[in-house]
């Protein structure tokens, strides 16, 4: 899993976009981190586990 910056993630948002296929991409703000950039059937999955059904 990726953990990049806000600014990393603004000057590159192409190659996190596709990375983000692949797994999860972690967003710090300030050294913190705030954010998750996932795929859609990763999104999906999380989801459907969630809520007790398969995907």
């Amino acid at each position: 899993m990726s953990v990049i910056s806000s600014v990393e993630f603004q000057r590159n948002f192409g190659l996190y976009q596709d990375k983000a296929l692949a797994e999860p991409v972690i967003i710090s703000k300030n050294g913190r981190e705030r954010l998750v950039l996932l795929s859609v059937d990763e999104y999906q999955r999380l989801k459907a586990h969630r809520d007790g059904t398969s995907a």
